[in-house]
């Protein structure tokens, strides 16, 4: 029997041997490496996989594309392709530059994943710059990608500070776009901006001012003159030197210059009603 029949001590995988007995008693050394054993070459030793719960022989043990001992490295999980639950495998992150170890890279409410479906930049927080959020555009069910969702011609951020919708091109229904009546000057959440019975289309459309009740500035609202008979463009609609007030006032017409007939117009007739 070999004089070299038992084990005094293992230290650091060197085996020390001791003889019990026989010719040239003394120690044996048996050297093996002290290096990890990586079964599967992904840089974690086959000990470290047991510890995250990987497989020593795969190197990719979750198939995201990363090697196990580089997720291990960047602080993601070997073991989840998507390591923050987001949507996007940790390799699609870092291809695309979002964070894999955050859900939300541009903190604005809404998922990377999310983003990259819609089509929005998980790393902006605001895709199209019109001041809106992209979270506060999906909540309002405005484009995020579109400065002016409706194309009305009013960026979607003017029109909340306005309060008319970003989804409607004619907030008021009047016939007058949003971005048309901004311009003019006239009310796009209210069909009547000057409140005289006449919407801002039909004004427009007759020439009248949408922003004054009375064009003509005679004392009667456009509505009322046109409902009179009278030019809502004309302080004196039958040009007899009466305005059309003061015709409805003293009881002449304002639409006949001779109420009377007597071939002398009101406004040089004592008696314009007669006699």
């Amino acid at each position: 029997m070999s004089p070299w029949s038992a084990v005094v001590a293992v230290v650091d995988a060197v085996v020390f041997m001791g003889a019990v007995g026989g010719v040239g008693c003394g120690t044996q050394v048996i050297e093996h490496s002290s290096a990890a054993v990586d079964s599967d070459g992904d840089g974690l030793g086959d000990d470290d996989e047991l510890v995250y719960g990987t497989d020593p022989a795969n190197p990719d043990s979750d198939g995201d594309g990363l090697t196990d001992g580089s997720e291990v490295e960047r602080g993601l999980s070997p073991v989840v392709s998507d390591t923050d639950f987001d949507g996007l495998t940790d390799l699609d992150e870092l291809t695309g530059g979002t964070d894999p170890s955050s859900p939300d890279s541009d903190d604005d409410g809404l998922t990377d994943g999310a983003e990259r479906a819609m089509g929005t930049d998980p790393l902006a927080d605001d895709s199209d710059a019109d001041g809106l959020g992209d979270r506060l555009e999906v909540g309002l069910g405005t484009n995020p990608l579109s400065v002016d969702s409706d194309d009305d011609g009013l960026l979607d951020a003017r029109e909340i500070s306005l309060g008319s919708d970003p989804n409607q091109v004619d907030s008021d229904h009047d016939g007058l776009g949003d971005g048309m009546e901004y311009d003019l000057g006239t009310d796009p959440t209210d069909s009547d901006s000057d409140g005289d019975g006449l919407t801002d289309f039909r004004e427009l459309s007759e020439g009248l001012d949408p922003q004054t009740a009375d064009t003509d500035s005679d004392g009667l609202g456009d509505r009322d003159e046109i409902e009179a008979g009278t030019n809502p463009l004309q302080r004196d609609t039958d040009g007899d030197g009466l305005d059309d007030l003061a015709e409805l006032i003293a009881g002449t017409n304002p639409t006949n210059a001779d109420t009377d007939n007597d071939g002398v117009i009101d406004g040089e007739d004592s008696t314009p009603r007669g006699p």
